[in-house]
């Protein structure tokens, strides 16, 4: 499978990083149980704005200078 490291090694360290475990390790589990679709579409769906997160996010506008 093609996953766009040319270092095996980078691409292992990387994958413990994010996984929390090597991808040996992560092989030898298995296959995860599958995801009830109704989960994955909620998951995918765009966070609105009453989103927890949303009023953290940086805004891409530039800032209004102030009144004088």
């Amino acid at each position: 499978m093609r996953v766009g490291f040319t270092s095996l090694g980078t691409f292992s360290r990387t994958f413990a990083n994010i996984v929390g475990e090597s991808p040996s390790e992560h092989r030898r589990r298995g296959p995860l149980p599958a995801t009830a679709g109704c989960f994955l579409m909620a998951w995918q769906r765009p966070a609105t704005s009453t989103h927890p997160t949303a009023s953290s996010s940086i805004s891409e506008k530039r800032p209004t200078p102030p009144a004088s």
